[in-house]
């Protein structure tokens, strides 16, 4: 197996296990912390990345409302997360600044890596 692949797969299966463990409130708490930024645009920026995740089929669980994406809309693309892209997406759809965007997606990532669901 090419070792791209190989290492895809392995984030893959880390992001499904983070999935089943987290606290979401916890996490959504910590992250308003971390950011200063208030708790319904990091709920909201928090649900949109489910979505691209969901369609992405990186995560299992119940299908989310589709609120913000087309479940079609993510059809073909790489299963894998692109900040950039997901902080372009909430602009464009919801107006919340990408940079507030990237800030709420770093902070999530710093709160999985502090309780061992993902490593650097």
């Amino acid at each position: 197996m090419h070792i791209s692949l190989l290492a895809t797969v392995v984030e893959l299966l880390a992001w499904r296990y983070a999935m089943k463990t987290i606290n979401p409130e916890a996490l959504a708490e910590y992250v308003v912390r971390a950011t200063g930024l208030e708790p319904v645009l990091v709920t909201t920026v928090l649900a949109v990345e489910h979505e691209y995740m969901y369609a992405l089929g990186l995560i299992d669980g119940p299908e989310p409302a589709w609120l913000w994406y087309d479940r079609d809309d993510l059809r073909g693309h790489p299963p894998e997360v692109n900040d950039d892209e997901i902080a372009a997406h909430v602009e464009a759809t919801l107006a919340i600044p990408q940079e507030e965007t990237l800030a709420v997606l770093a902070a999530e990532m710093d709160y999985l890596a502090a309780h061992g669901l993902v490593s650097w």
